[in-house]
């Protein structure tokens, strides 16, 4: 009885064996597919903290030094929660619009509107991506407008808690707060192995092109609606080039580059009309205005990009072809908000355009006035229609 005991331990362990092997080798498949990831999501915060570090070596020039312990826990942070934002925020404006295509949950919200939001949608979070290396003091803002963002879009679709104005504010607000990210992203694209610095303009781009088409097939028999966009777009780029060609002949020294602070400033005009016109138009108009704003919009943050890599410098405040350049510049952006003004009804056409005026001349003000405008606070100028509010003496650099 021995024997035939001890062959049938000897027969039933290979089959033991053979059976507790395959749970090993999907558990040690699964745990190195973990580790995979959680090896490549390390790579990405290193590479995002390493650029930050880079960035605010060069901005923090003038601030009191910090510990070395807090600044990098503050980088990593920032870094993580904000690459993990932008992908939750993309992928919700995705997921809702995935649905619409699919099922035609709400018919009474058309579908290239929601596409166009998508779209961008995308930049935004792109860009945002980028928040944790251009602003070190908290990206708290722009996240919690893509999370809203996300919410909106859920609410147009369902329950009507919120409209698609409420949408496109949101989108003006949050691209209006992308200067500083603009103004990394040269640095970040010559830093050896930065993918994100290579992707985002192309990514810019793309979007842009894609845009272009949206506009011209959903406005080709609108003859007067291309011609207004073609002279915005015309506008916006000569006012660019006119402030690249003026900052070549000045030396300052600031913490941003001239031709990404000038885009905010030139800006202004058209931000605020479009947000007037939000609330003072009706849905039918609101859209071909606001699809003209953006794509101008778009045409001004691709020539501040491509003159930042040009590494044009920055502008001194005073000189007579500076003043003249600001005249000018006021006026082309006044003309721009002319175009997008153009619908509005008689009365509410007149006291905006007296709100922008008035907007554009306190700005030329301030800018001739040789104040400065503080990158962290945007969010509050926002609230006055972008008016710049004056920065603390300890952010201003001194000069070289």
């Amino acid at each position: 009885m021995s024997q035939t005991s001890q062959r049938i331990l000897s027969t039933s362990t290979p089959k033991t064996s053979r059976i507790s092997r395959p749970p090993t080798e999907s558990a040690s498949r699964t745990s190195r597919t973990s580790r995979t990831a959680h090896s490549l999501r390390r790579s990405i915060a290193t590479e995002m903290t390493s650029a930050l570090s880079e960035a605010t070596a060069n901005r923090r020039p003038f601030l009191p030094m910090e510990t070395a312990g807090d600044l990098q826990e503050e980088q990593r942070g920032t870094s993580t929660f904000s690459w993990d934002a932008s992908l939750l925020a993309s992928s919700a404006s995705f997921f809702w619009v995935l649905l619409d295509v699919l099922f035609k949950l709400n018919p009474s919200i058309p579908t290239p509107k929601l596409l166009f939001h998508f779209s961008e949608g995308i930049f935004v979070g792109s860009m945002t991506l980028m928040s944790g290396i251009a602003e070190p003091y908290g990206p708290l803002a722009a996240q919690s407008l893509l999370f809203m963002r996300s919410v909106a879009m859920t609410g147009a679709h369902f329950a009507r808690l919120f409209s698609l104005r409420f949408l496109t504010v949101v989108d003006a607000f949050t691209i209006s707060s992308l200067g500083p990210v603009l103004s990394e992203l040269p640095t970040c694209a010559n830093r050896k192995g930065a993918t994100v610095g290579r992707v985002l303009p192309l990514c810019m781009g793309a979007i842009s092109l894609g845009l272009l088409g949206y506009s011209k097939q959903y406005r080709a028999p609108d003859t007067t609606s291309a011609r207004r966009f073609a002279t915005g777009c015309l506008l916006t780029l000569t006012a660019s080039v006119l402030r690249a060609t003026v900052s070549q002949f000045n030396d300052a020294t600031w913490h941003l580059p001239s031709v990404v602070q000038e885009f905010h400033f030139s800006f202004v005009s058209l931000i605020a009309s479009c947000v007037l016109v939000v609330f003072f138009s009706d849905m039918r108009s609101l859209y071909d205005d606001i699809d003209m704003g953006c794509m101008v919009f778009l045409a001004q943050v691709s020539f501040a990009y491509l003159f930042s890599l040009t590494k044009a410098r920055n502008l001194e405040y005073y000189g007579v072809v500076n003043i003249f350049a600001y005249g000018l510049d006021a006026f082309l952006s006044l003309a721009a908000s002319h175009l997008v003004l153009d619908e509005v009804p008689g009365r509410h056409s007149d006291c905006a355009a007296l709100l922008v005026m008035a907007a554009v001349m306190i700005v030329e003000a301030c800018r001739i006035g040789q104040l400065h405008v503080d990158s962290c606070s945007h969010q509050t100028w926002w609230l006055v229609l972008n008016l710049p509010v004056l920065s603390p003496s300890r952010l201003q650099s001194p000069a070289s």
